[in-house]
């Protein structure tokens, strides 16, 4: 495992963000310690149910289970080294279908509509659970200003009442083939203060460590 995640690419980051981000969460998988010896993890555990706050040692989570598949979290994760500023959108699906092929989607970019706007999703990594019955995928969105990010978010929220992340067909990619629930929602109803707590803790770790 990567022992400091200060030199290694995005992509690199992101699976190691995902994987032990999905393996310190309360989510249904068999429990696993993270590998990566320089991650220091606090559980920040939020005063309104459902979500989640966790400080690492250059970055900061912010999580929210699904309606659909409560173990699929919408993450969003703020670093240190980039000022606090600016916001990651990971997520992830579970699928269970009998299909050894979905290694081939890795590192693909999936299209995906959140609410009723098309764009596309990249799938980090994938990771079989409960001895390969089913696997994990992990997606990103792009890194985004968190101040633009949380209005978008919240327009977009509040206009359609609902956060729906659909995978949906495209070019040489039939979301069927891959996945047997094809959509999930998040209620981000308290989106804006766990996201100003994530915001604020992060800033006391970075000063912290200045």
């Amino acid at each position: 495992m990567i022992k400091n995640i200060f030199y290694i690419s995005k992509i690199l980051f992101l699976k190691l963000i995902l994987c032990t981000t999905l393996l310190a969460s309360d989510v249904i998988i068999p429990p696993q310690k993270p590998k990566d010896e320089n991650i220091n993890m606090i559980n920040y555990n939020s005063h309104k149910k459902e979500w989640d706050l966790k400080s690492y040692k250059t970055y900061v989570v912010s999580s929210v289970p699904g309606e659909v598949i409560y173990g699929d979290k919408f993450r969003f994760l703020i670093e240190k080294k980039k000022g606090c500023n600016t916001v990651a959108p990971l997520f992830t699906f579970m699928t269970t279908m009998p299909n050894k092929t979905i290694y081939e989607i890795e590192g693909r970019n999936i299209p995906i509509k959140i609410n009723n706007k098309k764009l596309t999703a990249k799938v980090e990594y994938i990771r079989p659970v409960f001895e390969k019955w089913g696997y994990w995928v992990f997606f990103s969105l792009d890194y985004s200003n968190l101040n633009e990010y949380s209005v978008e978010l919240m327009k977009n929220f509040k206009k359609n009442n609902k956060f729906e992340i659909r995978i949906i067909d495209g070019l040489n990619f039939n979301a069927k083939q891959y996945f047997d629930i094809l959509s999930n929602n998040w209620d981000l109803n308290e989106y804006p203060n766990e996201i100003k707590k994530a915001y604020l803790m992060c800033k006391d770790l970075a000063l912290s460590k200045s």
